[in-house]
């Protein structure tokens, strides 16, 4: 998904260089997942599978928590 960032960050201004950033990251994590894990987005309270698809992260899938530090951003 390349547009990962801009589509779920809207509330945070992010700069292009951050959003390429995100996207860049997102789509290492999902890569690195295994089918039958899911990747939490805390700062979005979300949850996407392998596919980079946003899922109610309920059920017996497991998932894999990653935090990214966001302490420097001012949300408007």
């Amino acid at each position: 998904m390349k547009n990962w960032s801009e589509t779920y960050f809207t509330r945070i201004k992010l700069t292009k260089k951050q959003h390429k950033e995100n996207n860049v990251w997102f789509e290492k994590t999902i890569n690195n997942l295994e089918d039958n894990r899911l990747l939490k987005v805390p700062t979005l309270g979300k949850f996407f599978n392998k596919q980079g698809k946003e899922t109610d992260g309920y059920g017996n899938l497991k998932y894999d928590y990653f935090v990214a530090d966001f302490s420097n951003i001012k949300v408007s």
